[in-house]
């Protein structure tokens, strides 16, 4: 797949030089992100663009961790571009919603007195369970919606997959501090959500899905992100 990403990593493969002075794009890339700024300042003209889109593309991967977090956010942007960022914000929340529940069991079973070595034991199938939904959005559903086809369909389901999310977050205050608290989801609320978020994979799965050479096309279309150290 070529992209901005790879033409970066070419980039840091072509040794450069200037004046008395050189230093291959291996070594330049081994320099401490001050040490790279004070470089390009002092480089001939020629040479500054190389050395910023090498100094750009280091910035990045440290501020998303490594270079698989730097691809799947520009996927993200991607994602959003479209106008489909709305199901990740529906998955995500359910993932909050799980991690509240899985709060409120926890606390429910040290308040009833039960032995250390029955709650280790819900302890660890919940972060299973946790584990799972995690590791389903990042190997099933996030390639889905690389791919996904931003059609009328796709745009409506993720209107009401954002309508619901918007919902769940406000009936359960998910990441806010009010008085009166409001309450934390219960089982039977969980399982529903969690059967919407199984048919709306459902019909992702149904959905038209992009060719690989418009996706990659998009991915360089996408905006300069600005830098933010």
């Amino acid at each position: 797949m070529k992209t901005k990403l790879q033409f970066m990593l070419f980039l840091l493969m072509v040794p450069l030089a200037w004046g008395s002075d050189s230093i291959s794009t291996d070594n330049f890339q081994k320099l401490s992100l001050q040490e790279q700024s004070n470089m390009i300042e002092k480089a001939p003209p020629e040479m500054k663009g190389k050395l910023s889109e090498i100094y750009k593309h280091e910035i990045l991967t440290t501020k998303y961790g490594g270079e698989e977090g730097l691809n799947k956010h520009q996927e993200d942007r991607m994602i959003e571009a479209r106008g489909l960022g709305y199901f990740t914000f529906f998955f995500l929340t359910q993932e909050d919603l799980f991690a509240q529940y899985w709060g409120a069991v926890s606390d429910a079973d040290r308040q009833a007195g039960m032995p250390q070595p029955k709650q280790l034991v819900i302890e660890q199938a919940l972060r299973a369970e946790h584990d799972a939904l995690q590791k389903r959005y990042e190997d099933v559903i996030h390639p889905l919606l690389v791919g996904l086809a931003p059609s009328p369909q796709a745009l409506e389901l993720a209107k009401r997959a954002k309508a619901y999310a918007d919902e769940l977050r406000e009936r359960y205050m998910l990441n806010e501090t009010v008085a009166p608290p409001k309450p934390r989801i219960k089982k039977t609320e969980m399982d529903q959500v969690d059967k919407f978020a199984d048919q709306l994979l459902n019909d992702l799965n149904a959905s038209p899905q992009l060719p690989q050479a418009q996706v990659d096309a998009e991915i360089n279309a996408l905006p300069e992100e600005p830098l933010q150290r």
